[in-house]
């Protein structure tokens, strides 16, 4: 870099990743930002990462530095034009739970959680303490936990037995939330959810990929539905990843509202949210009930599954399946 502050060569990133020659720059006139976020150590291809790296620092300091009313974003920390218009809502929506993250107190991060604080003037809440201490809706929260609690009995989920010495007890925790229906309330709801990175690899979990569809698949999918004037259904299936059994050694401890015997806990049979192993256990399940029926698997994307003499298209995403059939007397 020349000592007068003109650089012969600039080198930017525009919008479709290819290098920008920008000859004569000064960067002198460049205003340097308030909000710096300095380089980590990257690995593999030098020269990708380091671009990758711009984008990311520039992004966190676009976050915390941008005024809310601007539009136009190029920052000039690294002389690259990255994202030249950012819509002002997300960009304060962005600033505003940036911010809430870095100001919670994380002394106990067992009761922290950052995704809906109210739904229709219901606050959410983060613990079971606080959906106890609800002075309004206290009991909604807990008929919710109560219904939980029963399904996941009657489906068999889980057996108290007591521990042997040194088990790894996978941690739980209650989530809550209010599910809407044509913009009413209908129906409270609470999850009991397993803690993931208490599990240890190798005794509670192994592998855990679960394919997810394609963008392209989809398209496919509904440019078929368009082009052969099929009847489209979506079908969710609910509590989906109950459905699984373990083939681990799972022990979780004691949820609160739920009463155990002393010195007992709960050893898993079936798959519970929030394990690592739950997607991948349901989507092999799928898969097995699936291809028992006569559905073949396709090769380019293992979430679409035909079946050739009924004429039926299914398209997997987790626990939601879009189906195609030539009637919707069919689907039914």
């Amino acid at each position: 870099m020349p000592n007068d502050g003109i650089s012969d060569e600039i080198i930017k990133i525009d919008d479709d990743n290819e290098l920008i020659k920008d000859v004569n720059v000064n960067i002198d006139i460049i205003e340097k930002p308030k909000i710096f976020a300095y380089k980590r150590e990257w690995f593999g291809n030098e020269e990708e990462n380091e671009h990758q790296a711009k984008r990311v620092r520039a992004i966190i300091a676009i976050i915390f530095s941008g005024d809310p009313n601007k539009k136009v974003t190029k920052h000039a920390m690294i002389g690259t034009a990255i994202l030249p218009i950012i819509d002002t809502y997300i960009k304060v929506r962005l600033n505003e739970e940036m911010l809430v993250l870095f100001t919670s107190n994380f002394k106990h991060p067992d009761n922290i959680a950052l995704p809906v604080t109210e739904i229709l003037g219901i606050p959410i809440p983060k613990t079971y303490k606080q959906a106890m201490n609800d002075l309004k809706y206290a009991k909604e929260w807990k008929e919710a936990i109560e219904i939980e609690i029963q399904v996941l009995i009657a489906n068999g989920t889980w057996k108290e037995l007591i521990p042997p010495p040194g088990t790894n007890m996978v941690l739980t925790k209650w989530v809550f939330t209010v599910k809407i229906l044509h913009g009413k309330i209908e129906r409270f709801k609470a999850r009991l959810i397993a803690r993931s990175f208490t599990q240890k690899y190798g005794i509670n979990y192994t592998e855990i990929f679960a394919p997810i569809v394609r963008i392209d698949t989809l398209w496919i999918f509904f440019a078929i539905v368009a082009k052969l004037n099929l009847e489209c259904s979506h079908f969710d299936i609910k509590n989906a990843f109950i459905e699984s059994h373990l083939k681990e050694e799972i022990w979780f401890s004691t949820p609160d509202s739920v009463k155990v015997k002393k010195e007992y806990a709960f050893r898993a049979l079936r798959s519970l949210y929030g394990l690592k192993q739950a997607g991948r256990d349901w989507n092999l399940l799928l898969k097995k009930e699936l291809l028992h029926m006569g559905f073949k698997q396709s090769l380019a994307d293992p979430c679409l599954y035909t079946h050739r003499h009924k004429k039926i298209w299914l398209l997997v995403y987790v626990d939601d399946i879009l189906a195609a059939l030539p009637s919707q007397k069919e689907i039914q």
